[in-house]
């Protein structure tokens, strides 16, 4: 599932393409991706509307529409989007359709000047829902608009050590679950937490609430750090994601743990080990992290 790095990537790049440009149709083969109303209630509802900005929050992507309106989105696990110029040059069409993770469309948004966002989902899981409400108003009060609340971002100045210290104190279970927890802190999923408790020299099963002070420094640290660089190198293609342009991140080629089952550590040379922690894999070096 694509996690913070991923999809602040992909607002980014979103913002840069498609802010002030008008909805002209929408085109799906699979309308259940829509919820909460019928594909062409939709396509109603938004035709004409310009694209005022999108804003991410956690793993959720907000499009705020002039309407008044705003359009949630969920990648969910193997959802990407694409955008395509309206003179789509030849290259651009390469990294567009030149790789089989971006032909699985099921939903496009066409607009007026001829350029295009597509929806590309292996699995089908992902999610688009139409609020009728901007989006700060959505983020002031999820429950009402039928959204889960998040905890902190972690990028934000806001978030400080303190605060996970707060956040860790009250929580007497795996350090690695209480990173992944979405109401407590936000955007970080298993490739990510597994990489910050390697950064941070911190074993995954530890309880959250028994790590000290430097340690949860560290830890701090360690977030801020290894999800910037993620941000900065557009994420990880581990499997399914891929960038607005259709190509791959870059930071799955600086892993140091996830996904390296029984090759040697980077930093001491021992075995990386792999452990089931609420039904998802933990990848972890048992020497360098205590």
């Amino acid at each position: 599932m694509p996690e913070l790095p991923e999809v602040e990537t992909i607002k980014r790049e979103l913002n840069g393409r498609i802010k002030g440009k008008k909805i002209k149709k929408l085109w799906t083969d699979h309308s259940k991706m829509v919820k909460g109303v019928s594909f062409n209630r939709l396509e109603k509802e938004i035709k004409e509307a310009e694209i005022i900005k999108i804003t991410r929050r956690a793993k959720n992507l907000f499009f705020e529409l002039s309407n008044g309106k705003s359009l949630w989105i969920h990648l969910k696990m193997t959802g990407h989007l694409l955008f395509k110029s309206k003179n789509p040059t030849p290259q651009e069409l390469n990294s567009l359709e030149g790789d089989r993770f971006n032909s699985y469309i099921h939903f496009i948004f066409y607009f007026t000047d001829g350029s295009q966002i597509a929806f590309s989902d292996l699995r089908k899981f992902g999610k688009i829902r139409l609020i009728k409400a901007k989006t700060r108003e959505i983020l002031k009060d999820p429950k009402k608009y039928g959204l889960e609340e998040n905890g902190p971002e972690p990028l934000l100045k806001r978030f400080s050590a303190e605060k996970l210290e707060e956040i860790l104190q009250k929580k007497n279970k795996a350090i690695k679950l209480v990173l992944m927890d979405q109401s407590l802190i936000a955007g970080i999923g298993n490739i990510y937490a597994s990489e910050i408790l390697f950064d941070a020299k911190i074993n995954p099963i530890r309880k959250a609430n028994k790590l000290t002070k430097k340690e949860i420094k560290k830890l701090y640290v360690s977030i801020k750090k290894v999800l910037a660089r993620a941000v900065k190198m557009k994420g990880s293609s581990v499997n399914d994601y891929r960038d607005l342009s259709g190509k791959k991140g870059k930071f799955q080629e600086l892993l140091k743990v996830y996904g390296k089952t029984g090759k040697k550590c980077s930093s001491c040379g021992k075995i990386i080990k792999r452990i089931k922690q609420g039904q998802r894999s933990t990848f972890f070096c048992p020497c360098c992290q205590k």
